[in-house]
């Protein structure tokens, strides 16, 4: 049986919003930026793999 307590805890989640989205949706440039980053970081492996193996 579970408390009221419990019951209390297990509201539904509250939807962040920003700019009128919710937060999920919205991009925000720096993690935009940093996804960049690992990409281009990714490109330069693959090809520093590719030259040592020549």
């Amino acid at each position: 049986m579970t408390s009221d307590r419990e019951q209390s805890n297990r509201k539904p989640p509250r939807i962040m919003k920003l700019l009128d989205q919710p937060i999920c949706r919205t991009t925000v440039p720096m993690a935009v930026s940093t996804k960049r980053i690992f990409q281009r970081h990714q490109e330069v492996l693959c090809k520093l793999k590719r030259y040592l193996e020549e």
